[in-house]
């Protein structure tokens, strides 16, 4: 039961967590930015998790993995929100800090958490079936986002906020 619960959780916050890597270009550029400043809010990202990651794993560890997951959650729902206000460079640099976040805060412990559901036998189909998820989301969430995108950007964003809300309370 709990599996299933964290594996759904995953399939939805993946919808909105996948729309950096794919309408997140789109709403830069659609805001009058270059290419290149797309390219830069991804490596911030980047670095964030680089020079981040592991002292906040040390911290969000000690806490129990679905407070912090749900945490995350709320975090990236909030970060993706805010592209419903936030519109210049340095703004969007504060969604991509935030966004960061949240990734960091849940991901390393989700991954104990799912391999702690399991019975020692079972651990890599666990993980897999997670992972398996995960790679769903991230073969759908083009698609559903790149049509809310064209019918109401705001949309998006908010169906974003609301996927991450519904994930923290679940």
């Amino acid at each position: 039961g709990r599996f299933r619960q964290v594996a759904l959780a995953t399939l939805f916050i993946g919808l909105a967590l996948h729309q950096v890597v794919s309408t997140f270009g789109l709403h830069v550029t659609s805001l009058g930015f270059s290419d290149a400043t797309y390219g830069a809010l991804l490596s911030f990202n980047g670095l964030l998790v680089l020079c981040c990651e592991l002292s906040l794993t040390r911290i969000t560890s000690r806490y129990p993995a679905r407070l912090m997951m749900a945490t995350g959650y709320l975090l990236m729902g909030l970060a993706l929100t805010l592209n419903l206000v936030f519109h210049t460079v340095p703004t969007l640099f504060v969604v991509m800090a935030v966004l960061t976040l949240g990734e960091m805060v849940f991901a390393p412990v989700a991954t104990a958490y799912v391999s702690g559901l399991a019975p020692a036998n079972m651990r890599g189909r666990y993980i897999g079936g997670w992972a398996m998820a995960n790679s769903l989301s991230m073969a759908l969430a083009p698609n559903i986002g790149m049509a809310l995108f064209g019918w109401k950007p705001a949309a998006l964003w908010m169906a974003c906020g609301v996927t991450a809300c519904l994930d923290a309370i679940t």
